[in-house]
């Protein structure tokens, strides 16, 4: 696992949307942090975790509360590429 990816589940550990534990998300953290590889629009990212999560739990988390995480997401992705050397 890259150092990115190791960063983002930190993160996303922390988070517990549905209050069962942050351990119980592996899933849908390995979905989230493949969409941040892939995705650079927090809009789009949201959408995203919106969709992982409900496919999941078959419940909508708000987008306000998804925008808020691809934002940070996004945030630790651009802070990671900027410590790269070209």
């Amino acid at each position: 696992m890259n150092t990115l990816n190791i960063k983002l589940y930190d993160f996303l550990l922390e988070w517990d949307p549905f209050g069962i534990g942050a351990d119980n998300y592996d899933p849908e953290f390995a979905d989230i942090i493949g969409a941040v590889n892939f995705l650079d629009h927090e809009e789009e990212l949201a959408k995203k975790i919106q969709g992982i999560f409900e496919f999941s739990f078959e419940r909508t988390l708000s987008m306000d509360l998804c925008l808020e995480k691809a934002k940070q997401l996004l945030q630790i992705k651009d802070e990671d590429d900027s410590c790269m050397i070209n």
